[in-house]
């Protein structure tokens, strides 16, 4: 019971600090952890979401799709619409 509330806890605090970066931004150099940002492949033909790491690296977590696939909640959380 003690390990489910402590990974509520955890889930509920990550879910309160998590920033979105605009599409477009820097695809390099060093993020805050817990962060997401759409971004697009070299060819811009695939929309993904990307976390930034506990090393403070950006790593592919969600693969949207085309254009317009990525998209940005009122909140500025990214998420996939196709």
């Amino acid at each position: 019971m003690h390990l489910i509330t402590g990974i509520i806890t955890t889930l509920a605090a990550m879910a309160t600090t998590t920033v979105a970066t605009p599409l477009g931004a820097a695809a390099s150099g060093v993020c805050t952890p817990g962060s997401y940002r759409c971004t697009q492949d070299r060819l811009g033909h695939t929309y993904n979401i990307e976390v930034c790491t506990a090393e403070g690296q950006w790593k592919i977590n969600s693969v949207c799709g085309g254009l317009g696939c990525c998209k940005y909640t009122v909140n500025g959380v990214p998420y996939c619409a196709c």
